[in-house]
């Protein structure tokens, strides 16, 4: 293998483009790409920062010995594959701790539903279970080890992707830019409303006091089932949606007119 295809295929390997590479060596990306089809040499200097920047050996790059080459693949891909698994491993734990705690709230809640009784009447519901017991902050740290473990499962799909993303997104158009942050915002919101709507304590029945016209005494009387919220989720849920379609809007845009520009 000749300089040029090693110089291209270690480029790749990094996910880097010519322009990339050319900032990185101080050079212009015509330049890498005369290196790169064999229309010239680098100079000895950029070839150093060449071997520097890719971590290969000089004797690999200008004499392609093949027990150098063999030598610098098998370390490469054998630090490919110990990092991942690590991580792998131990997002599969976190995330295992995560669900198992999680789990275990949610089966202690339908074997054992607690309401709470005061003055205003009988409440229920997960988020009363958690607050009787105290039990928040754990059920919390539950759901922080969940995402977690998700990441470091995901984290180099992740990185992979989100790159990719960024690289995308900085070549469009305004409205594309724009509409993207304005979807993703309405979207955030929308979780937000339902999250509110589930966390709304419903008020199951009320209680009042009368007096008993035979005995005279006083007797409290369960009133009707009622249910009651504290806010109404729905003008949150609206509004995210008027956003989000906003954002949609612009969205379609900025691609019309990118299509438009490329015809």
């Amino acid at each position: 293998m000749e300089f040029h295809e090693k110089l291209q295929n270690l480029r790749k390997e990094k996910i880097m483009t010519q322009e990339e590479l050319a900032e990185k060596l101080n050079v212009s990306r015509q330049a890498v790409s005369k290196w790169e089809s064999n229309q010239t040499m680098p100079e000895t200097d950029k070839i150093i920062q060449i071997a520097n920047l890719f971590d290969v050996s000089l004797d690999y790059l200008l004499k392609g010995e093949k027990e150098t080459q063999n030598k610098k693949r098998l370390i490469y891909n054998t630090t490919q594959l110990k990092k991942p698994n690590r991580s792998f491993v131990t997002g599969i734990v976190v995330l295992s701790l995560g669900f198992v705690g999680i789990l275990t709230f949610c089966i202690l809640y339908i074997l054992h539903p607690i309401n709470l009784i005061n003055e205003k009447g009988i409440y229920s519901g997960f988020n009363i279970f958690l607050r009787a017991n105290d039990m928040w902050i754990m059920f919390l740290i539950c759901c922080v080890f969940s995402f977690l473990g998700l990441l470091l499962i995901s984290k180099n799909i992740i990185a992979n992707i989100f790159t990719k993303i960024c690289r995308a997104y900085i070549r469009q158009n305004r409205f594309v830019k724009y509409g993207i942050i304005i979807s993703f915002l309405g979207a955030v919101m929308i979780f937000a409303s339902l999250i509110i709507n589930l966390s709304q304590v419903g008020v199951v029945s009320h209680t009042f006091e009368t007096v008993d016209s035979i005995s005279g005494k006083t007797v409290d009387i369960i009133s009707d089932t009622v249910q009651q919220r504290s806010f109404n989720p729905m003008i949150l849920l609206i509004s995210s949606l008027m956003v989000m379609v906003s954002g949609l809007v612009m969205l379609a845009i900025g691609i019309i007119k990118k299509l438009k520009i490329n015809d």
